[in-house]
């Protein structure tokens, strides 16, 4: 499948109840009676709800107390324009390492491979290693497509982007309440 982050977010703040506050640092969630209370930088409420969920990637732990300690993981993803006579799979393909053959990008359709996996790293900085690395595993994955999409790792078309997964020390997701009316929906950077 493939979704459009910012399609499905703006559909989802498009539903009755639900609201947007930006520029907003939430320093704590507590209860406060019958309600959550998410308080700013300040002490400030920001809202109330009967129902709070914790999806704040890293500062969910801080936010909860009840979390154990979640880590920063980078990951880089290569990827290139489609070329003429490129016979590219039909269908993405995962196992050490993924191809997906057809993503729609900012100027046409492209191919990603990949990714990295480098453990307490948060630059995001594109690196020529990370470049080599996805293209081995692509070699490994599906020769013949690594063969036809070569040239773009070697004249400096490939393109990276780079991310920050948030990750449990299991590399499992936590997911579920914590408290009456506090939940969490964290650490999915690698399941």
């Amino acid at each position: 499948a493939w979704i459009r982050p910012a399609a499905l977010v703006r559909a989802w703040l498009g539903e009755p109840g639900i609201c947007w506050r930006g520029r907003s640092t939430v320093r704590s969630v507590s209860r406060a009676g019958p309600l959550w209370q998410v308080c700013g930088r300040s002490g400030e409420v920001l809202a109330e709800a009967e129902l709070v969920v914790l999806a704040a990637a890293h500062a969910s732990a801080a936010l909860s107390g009840d979390l154990p300690a979640l880590h920063p993981v980078r990951g880089q993803v290569s990827w290139g324009f489609h070329r003429a006579n490129q016979q590219l799979p039909a269908f993405p393909v995962n196992g050490h390492g993924h191809f997906i053959p057809a993503a729609t990008v900012e100027g046409g359709t492209a191919w990603l491979c990949g990714s990295t996996y480098e453990r307490c790293e948060t630059d995001r900085s594109p690196r020529d290693a990370d470049h080599r690395f996805n293209f081995e595993k692509l070699q490994l994955l599906l020769p013949a497509v690594a063969r036809q999409v070569e040239p773009a790792f070697t004249d400096g078309s490939v393109q990276a982007w780079t991310g920050i997964r948030c990750v449990s020390a299991d590399r499992r997701p936590y997911v579920g309440e914590l408290s009456p009316g506090l939940w969490a929906s964290t650490a999915m950077g690698s399941r």
